[in-house]
């Protein structure tokens, strides 16, 4: 400020100077000083009105050596100096400006973002979203500032940092959506998981049909088996699945309210016969239009992650994990027992291809953790049974 102050009141004095100039060629100028005011530093105009008036520019050097100046040796300074006959002797003896100061700067400021990224506001600068859940921000001046961090479908939250000179500094948002936001979202996944699945009337497609394809599975011997199978799906969760084999055919029962029945021929009375009631309760239990009804019957307790890829829920008995693809077709499902958390089963689908009004998946595969065998259903025709919505 005590700069600009005395460069503008020097400009004035330049003004003022040029315009008496201009002013004695109409009336007799005043005897000329032989030099400038005797004590004190010399200003810009004093330094103007010595190489003017004393006609020596050695004279002006000895009183800048003697006084000093109260200027420094700014451009604009320089050169006006020049147009009065002011010498590089001269003005070497003007002080440089000084160096600015150095800027002084925070410690780094890393901002976390749980459970999902947010994009960063400090101060009133725009610093992008975080990678991988933070951020790191450096050359921020200490002191008092807030930060603000924003994510689609989370309220924005801010808070007020003290920052120290050199001293780094954390902070962690954890962002949570209000309960309606949250019950809003899961509604809208699970109702665009039933469009792409083919709707309503899709789902009815679904309530009979009937296939082939075939079972493989790995024995206690640890060969795969290929074992062709057909099935049919009658309203509600009946369901009949025929298996065969080289040594003979079983065919299970899946009751809504009942054990498995099944009606086993050849030599499939000891393991086979339990390895196909198993995988029949499994492929009955874990069709995915019958998961969507699930997860449908227990909306309020479901949440949505993975940025809107995933509905889950985590309750006293038993929780779910369902996953969906770019297209919000489910893809995996992890189910497991509170209580017994060895017991748990992931179920892959892929391979949709259409059934009626429906998309259903070809392939669906079941890991049972606590037994560490899967069960591979690959299907290779489907028809829906369901005449009122052909």
């Amino acid at each position: 400020m005590k700069r600009r102050t005395v460069f503008t009141a020097f400009l004035l004095i330049i003004h003022l100077f040029a315009a008496s100039q201009l002013s004695s060629q109409k009336r007799p100028q005043p005897p000329a000083p032989t030099s400038p005011a005797a004590t004190g530093p010399l200003s810009p105009a004093d330094v103007i009105e010595g190489l003017y008036s004393l006609g020596s520019v050695a004279k002006v050097e000895d009183l800048v050596k003697k006084r000093g100046v109260t200027f420094y040796r700014e451009p604009i300074i320089v050169d006006i100096l020049k147009q009065f006959g002011a010498t590089e002797r001269l003005l070497s003896l003007i002080p440089a400006p000084p160096p600015p100061p150095q800027p002084k700067y925070a410690g780094s400021l890393r901002i976390r973002c749980i459970p999902v990224d947010c994009m960063v506001i400090v101060g009133e600068r725009f610093y992008g979203s975080t990678q991988r859940g933070q951020t790191v921000i450096d050359q921020l001046p200490p002191g008092e500032t807030v930060v603000q961090v924003l994510s689609e479908g989370y309220p924005k939250q801010d808070r007020k940092l003290q920052l120290v000179q050199d001293s780094p500094f954390e902070t962690t948002f954890e962002l949570k959506k209000p309960p309606e936001i949250g019950m809003w979202i899961v509604k809208e996944t699970w109702l665009e998981t039933l469009r792409v699945m083919g709707g309503i009337d899709g789902m009815s497609s679904l309530g009979e049909f009937e296939g082939e394809g075939t079972l493989d599975w790995v024995d206690n011997t640890a060969q795969t088996q290929h074992w062709p199978m057909t099935f049919t799906k009658r309203s509600g969760n009946d369901m009949t699945v025929q298996f065969k084999t080289k040594d003979g055919q079983c065919s299970v029962s899946i009751l809504a309210s009942d054990a498995p029945k099944h009606e086993c021929k050849g030599k499939l009375k000891n393991s086979g016969e339990e390895t196909a009631d198993l995988a029949a309760t499994l492929f009955s239990h874990y069709q995915v239009q019958e998961i969507l009804q699930q997860v449908l019957g227990r909306l309020s307790g479901f949440s949505v992650g993975d940025g809107g890829q995933r509905l889950e829920i985590s309750g006293s008995y038993d929780s779910y994990v369902l996953s969906l693809d770019k297209d919000k077709l489910p893809s995996e499902l992890l189910y497991s027992l509170t209580e017994k958390p060895d017991s748990a089963v992931k179920v892959k689908y892929s391979n949709y291809i259409a059934v009626g009004k429906a998309r259903y998946p070809a392939q669906m595969e079941v890991v049972q953790a606590n037994k560490n065998t899967s069960w591979g259903f690959n299907l290779t025709t489907i028809r829906s049974k369901s005449t009122r919505l052909q």
